[in-house]
């Protein structure tokens, strides 16, 4: 299918400028971009669940086709960024409703697993050292607990090894202070 025509009849052309652009619409790819906590999790043939939102409810079902060997890091310019890696989604277009240049939502299948312990992203503490850990609160005074992650789902994350279904977390882990193993809470 022929997608756009850069020039008219008698138009003078290079070599550097596209004159037609012609695609197989049959067949479409995705780039989006995983952070690298999630890219451990991701493996090529993965399958993806993809909405466009310009289509309403329309589910495509595709997978992934490439994942770079290399990140780069997101606002540079304003700092603070993070680090993410290029990912590509192939999905079967039949039909031809989607079209070049459309947003689309892309959710990776990375598998199931039943009676996972999961827990929002922003209770996860990491130290200097790399160990994660979550602030566990017992009612009257709170404590550091050094945790393993697993896998990542929205914005959640797994469990492992560190913490029970019975414990509960506490978030903003900035706001204590610690004396060896024990944390006092710090009212703000």
């Amino acid at each position: 299918m022929i997608i756009s025509i850069a020039e008219k009849t008698g138009s003078l052309v290079t070599a550097y400028f596209p004159t037609v652009i012609v695609t197989d619409l049959d067949k479409l790819s995705i780039r989006t971009e995983a952070t690298e906590s999630i890219l451990r999790q991701l493996k090529l043939g993965n399958r993806c669940n993809i909405s466009v939102p310009a289509l309403g409810d329309k589910m495509y079902m595709g997978e992934l086709s490439h994942i770079a060997p290399y990140a780069h890091e997101t606002g540079v310019l304003t700092g603070g960024g993070t680090y993410v890696t290029e990912v590509i989604a192939t999905v079967n277009n039949h039909g031809n409703t989607l079209r070049p240049g459309y947003q689309a939502n892309v959710k990776v299948d990375i598998g199931q697993q039943k009676n996972a312990l999961l827990v929002p992203i922003d209770v996860i503490a990491q130290d200097e050292n790399g160990t994660e850990y979550v602030m566990v609160w017992t009612g009257s005074q709170a404590y550091r607990q050094e945790i393993i992650t697993g896998k990542e789902v929205e914005d959640y994350v797994q469990v492992v090894v560190g913490l029970s279904e019975k414990q509960r977390v506490i978030r903003n882990v900035n706001q204590f202070s610690f004396t060896e193993d024990t944390v006092l809470y710090e009212a703000s």
